[in-house]
C-alpha cells in the first residue's frame, strides 16, 4: 500500500490556510462595499452642496440679467422719449407738374423747417422733428423711423401712420412699390431681425393682422370676404380685434405674401383728385410676444402702421353717391383724430376715443406710454398749397405737446427783464467795435435764457399769454453763430480746450468777428406780445429746441 505524500498535520494546516484566504476575501469584498457605499453617500453629499452653491450663483446671475434687461429697455425707451413720444416728421412729395410753382419747400438753412409760399405771396415758417426731403430712397425714410420700433420689442405700443390730403404719397410712403417697400414691410423685418437677435434667451412669435376703416366699419382684409369685426376690451386690459385673420409669420418672404394678399381687398376709387384714391384707413397691425426661457417673463407689444386716407374738399373733388359717402366718412374721422390729439394735449378727463372707430383703434397708441409718429406728407405745388396748409395745422396741433411746456413758470417781469436783458447785448455789439466770440456767446446766453421760458400763465385773470419769436426772427438771432470763420475758430477753441492751453483759449476768446456785424444789425427788432394758440398752449414750436441744441456747446 502506497504512502500518503501529505501527512494529517499538514492537511490541517492547508486547512486552515484556505479558511483564513476565505475569511480575508469576505473582509475585502466588505471592505469593497462599505467603501462603494461611503463613495455613494460622499458622492451625494457632495451634488447635493455644488447644486446648493449653484442654485445661489445661478439665482444671483438671472437677477443679474434680469436687472440688466431691464435697465437697456429702460435706456433704449429713454432715448425714444427723449426725441419725444409723439414725432412729427415732413415729407414732401416731388413735383409731378413740369410746369408751376412750387409753394413748399424745405429751409436752406435747417432740416426741420418748411418755407410755405402762400397764395398772394405771404411766406411762412414752419417747424417739425424732422423734414423728409424728396431726394430720400425709401430705405433712408424707414432709417429715420426705424429707433422707435424696438420698443415694440420691449412691450411698448408703437404706432407709425401716414398723415395728408388724397394724393400727396402717404400709401407709397407706408407700402412702397413689390422693388423698393415702404415701412409696413422694412419694419415687420427689422422685428424679425431684432426678435433673432435675442434667440438664445428669449423666444419671440410675431402675429400680423390687416384691416381697413370703411364708413366707420372695420374690415377684415386678409379675409376673402372682407368680414366686418368689432373692437372689445381684453383681458389685459389693451384693445383686441375678435374674429379678424392673425398669420403668424416667419420669414420675410411670408410677410410679403401676406401684405400683398391684404392690399388686394382695399377699397379704391377714381376721383378728380386722385386716380387710385384709398377710400379707407388701412391698419396693419403686428402683435410681438416673447416670452424670456431664463426669467419666464412674458411681454407683449403691438406696433400699428397706419395708412390714413387722405382729405378731400368735396368742393374739388365734385364726388358724389358712393364716393361722396366715403369722402365724409373719411373727413369726419380725420377731424375726431384732430379732436382726441387736442383734448390730450389741453389733459381734458374726458377724451373722445370713441366718437369713432379710427380714434378708438389707436387708443392704445395714443395714450399713456405709447411711441407714436407721424408722418406729415405735403404736395408742393402751389395748386394744392390750401390742403398742405391743412395737413401743416394738423402737424403743429400734434407737435404742441408737453415737452415745450414743462420749463419753470415765470412772472411776467422776468421774462421782460430777460428779453430787455437780450436786446441790450445786441444793442451794445450794434454799437461797439467789431464783437469777439466771448461777446457772441455772452448774448447768446442771454437770448436764450429768454427764450427757454417762454410762456407764463395768470390764473388770477384766467388767461395766458406769451412772447413768442417768429422762425424769421429766430433764425436771424440763430445767424450770430452761422459764419464760415467762426466755425474754424471753434475747432482750435476745442483743440486748445483738450490741450488746456489756456493762453490761446483766451486769445480765441478775444478775436473779432467781422462777419456777425450784418446779423447783429438784424437782429435787434422789438420782441412782439402774443396770446397763446387755441390749443391752450403758447405758440411756441420745435424752433426754440433746435436753436438751444446748435448753441448749448457755445454757451
Amino acid at each position: 500500500m502506497a504512502r500518503s505524500i501529505i501527512d494529517d498535520g499538514q492537511l490541517k494546516k492547508l486547512k486552515r490556510v484556505a479558511e483564513d484566504l476565505k475569511s480575508e476575501k469576505d473582509e475585502l469584498r466588505q471592505l469593497a462595499l462599505d467603501t462603494k457605499e461611503a463613495f455613494t453617500v460622499c458622492m451625494a453629499e457632495l451634488r447635493l452642496m455644488l447644486e446648493s452653491k449653484t442654485a445661489d450663483f445661478f439665482r444671483v446671475l438671472v437677477e443679474r440679467y434680469k436687472a440688466e434687461m431691464e435697465k437697456r429697455r429702460q435706456l433704449h425707451n429713454q432715448l425714444v422719449e427723449i426725441n419725444g413720444n409723439i414725432r412729427v416728421f415732413f415729407r414732401i412729395r416731388p413735383m409731378l407738374e413740369a410746369v408751376g410753382e412750387q409753394a413748399i419747400k424745405m429751409d436752406e438753412m435747417d432740416d426741420w423747417a418748411i418755407d410755405v409760399l402762400q397764395p398772394g405771396g405771404k411766406k411762412t415758417s414752419h417747424g417739425a422733428d424732422r423734414v423728409l426731403t424728396t431726394t430720400l430712397t425709401q430705405k433712408q425714410i424707414f432709417e429715420e423711423v426705424s429707433p422707435v420700433i424696438t420698443s415694440c420689442i420691449d412691450g411698448y405700443n408703437v404706432c407709425i401712420f401716414a398723415y395728408g390730403a388724397t394724393g400727396c404719397g402717404k400709401t407709397y410712403t407706408m407700402e412702397g412699390p413689390i422693388e423698393d417697400p415702404g415701412i409696413n414691410q422694412r419694419a415687420i423685418i427689422q422685428l424679425f431681425q431684432v426678435a433673432n437677435e435675442k434667440q438664445g434667451d428669449t423666444k419671440y412669435s410675431i402675429q400680423l393682422s390687416m384691416v381697413e376703416i370703411y364708413n366707420e366699419k372695420i374690415r377684415d382684409l386678409l379675409n376673402s370676404s372682407l368680414s366686418t369685426v368689432n373692437i372689445r376690451m381684453g383681458e389685459d386690459g389693451r384693445l383686441t380685434l375678435p374674429g379678424s385673420t392673425s398669420i403668424t409669420v416667419t420669414s420675410a418672404e411670408h410677410v410679403s405674401q401676406v401684405l400683398e394678399s391684404g392690399r388686394a381687398n382695399k377699397a379704391i376709387a377714381c376721383t378728380q383728385a386722385n386716380a387710385s384714391s384709398s377710400r379707407s384707413h388701412v391698419v396693419v397691425r403686428v402683435t410681438v410676444n416673447g416670452v424670456n426661457s431664463i426669467t419666464g417673463e412674458s411681454t407683449t407689444g403691438h406696433l400699428n402702421l397706419v395708412d390714413l386716407a387722405g382729405s378731400e374738399r368735396v368742393s374739388q373733388t365734385n364726388a358724389t353717391g358712393q364716393v361722396l359717402k366715403e369722402a365724409q366718412a373719411i373727413n369726419k374721422s380725420l377731424s375726431e383724430l384732430g379732436n382726441v390729439v387736442l383734448a390730450l394735449r389741453q389733459n381734458q378727463k374726458h377724451i373722445p376715443f370713441r366718437n369713432c372707430q379710427l380714434t378708438r383703434m389707436l387708443e392704445d397708441s395714443l395714450n399713456g406710454d405709447s411711441k407714436t409718429l407721424v408722418i406729415v406728407h405735403l404736395s408742393p405745388e402751389s395748386r394744392h398749397v390750401t390742403e398742405s396748409t391743412s395737413s401743416i395745422a394738423f402737424a403743429e396741433k400734434i407737435s404742441k405737446d408737453l415737452r415745450f411746456v414743462q420749463c419753470a413758470s415765470l412772472a411776467p417781469t422776468v421774462c421782460t427783464n430777460r428779453s430787455m436783458g437780450c436786446q441790450r447785448q445786441l444793442a451794445m455789439l450794434k454799437g461797439g467795435d467789431i464783437p469777439t466770440r466771448m461777446q457772441l456767446n455772452f448774448a447768446c446766453a442771454e437770448f436764450l435764457q429768454w427764450l427757454a421760458p417762454t410762456w407764463f400763465e395768470n390764473k388770477k385773470a384766467k388767461k395766458a399769454s406769451t412772447i413768442r419769436r417768429e422762425p424769421r426772427e429766430i433764425r436771424k438771432c440763430e445767424s450770430l453763430r452761422r459764419f464760415s470763420s467762426i466755425e474754424s475758430i471753434d475747432s482750435a477753441y476745442d483743440a486748445a480746450l483738450v490741450k488746456e492751453d489756456w493762453p490761446v483759449k483766451s486769445q480765441l476768446d478775444n478775436e473779432p468777428i467781422e462777419e456777425s456785424r450784418e446779423a447783429i444789425e438784424d437782429s435787434t427788432s422789438p420782441v412782439e406780445e402774443r396770446p397763446t394758440s387755441s390749443f391752450g398752449y403758447p405758440e411756441i414750436g420745435v424752433e426754440s429746441k433746435k436753436l438751444k441744441l446748435r448753441f448749448s456747446r457755445s454757451v
